[in-house]
């Protein structure tokens, strides 16, 4: 049987302690950089919904254009 070395559980638990603290404040690190990304994806997809609200309000007043272009020809070929 292999005898209890007290010495060596200590040195082994420190270890693992000073390991265990370095991973903590990597995955403390990880987590706030993960919040920041989904803070900053929430502004993108709000962005994204005016723009397409921008765009669909742009799209509507160019039909509006291409209609009254179209009319005054039809209009204008109609006349002669």
């Amino acid at each position: 049987m292999k005898e209890f070395n007290s010495e060596l559980c200590k040195d082994m638990h420190d270890t693992i302690a000073e390991r265990y603290a370095r991973h903590e404040v990597i995955l403390n690190d990880h987590e706030s950089k993960i919040d920041g990304l989904i803070k900053g994806n929430v502004e993108n997809t709000n962005e994204i919904k005016h723009l397409i609200k921008q765009l669909s309000s742009q799209t509507k007043a160019i039909w509006g254009l291409v209609s009254i272009i179209i009319v005054a020809l039809v209009g204008y070929f109609f006349t002669k």
